[in-house]
């Protein structure tokens, strides 16, 4: 047969979760935000870089200088935030690659823009940029601050748990006590006196009905 619970292991049992669930809940809706700001963030740089180094490109694709190009993918993959960067020429034929993919990268996405020459209002299409963009660096840190959300909600528990404890045992706990001890000493026969009552809260009230018990 299972032994019974005492009242502060059921309340440990209750609360802690529920304060350990609270907390990471409060924090893990703070840590998403952050992620999609970030990951917003990001945007506004990579659609700058597309912009920039497709009109960088205009001139090798236009004199097909192989070279240059190879080049000027080079310097895109230098960023950290990119993992590859491959240019297209206007049918869509492949003309170079630099960089290497990463298939285990779950935050890796694929950029693309047109390579434009002449004015904006008649510019003709010579090419195309792809770049795969990686957002690892932003998901690093935040699965590190997420970790530490972690710790700062345990160590939350803790704290909440000791307090919610000790004034379980300052309203209930001593009052409960008495209870035992008299309703013991009641059933060996011993001296019945009454039990001082403090507050006429729910634990007062039945502690008043117990010593009514005993006149």
């Amino acid at each position: 047969m299972t032994p019974p619970q005492s009242v502060r292991t059921r309340f440990l049992r209750i609360t802690a979760p529920l304060i350990f669930a609270s907390v990471m809940g409060v924090l893990g809706v703070i840590e998403y935000k952050t992620y999609r700001n970030k990951m917003a963030e990001l945007q506004s740089p990579v659609a700058l870089m597309m912009r920039t180094q497709a009109a960088s490109l205009v001139m090798p694709m236009w004199n097909l200088d192989t070279t240059q190009i190879r080049l000027t993918l080079a310097a895109i993959v230098a960023n950290s935030e990119v993992l590859t960067a491959s240019a297209f020429d206007e049918t869509g034929t492949f003309i170079a690659h630099a960089g290497r993919a990463d298939a285990t990268d779950p935050t890796a996405r694929i950029h693309c823009t047109d390579v434009l020459r002449g004015p904006v209002d008649t510019a003709r299409q010579i090419g195309a940029l792809e770049v795969v963009v990686t957002a690892r660096d932003i998901w690093q840190k935040t699965r590190n601050r997420i970790i530490l959300d972690m710790a700062i909600a345990l160590l939350a528990v803790l704290m909440e748990v000791g307090a919610a404890l000790f004034a379980l045992r300052q309203i209930v706990g001593v009052s409960l006590s008495r209870l035992m001890d008299a309703i013991t000493a009641e059933k060996a026969g011993g001296i019945r006196d009454p039990i001082p009552i403090g507050t006429m809260d729910e634990m007062g009230q039945v502690i008043a009905s117990f010593n009514e018990m005993l006149q």
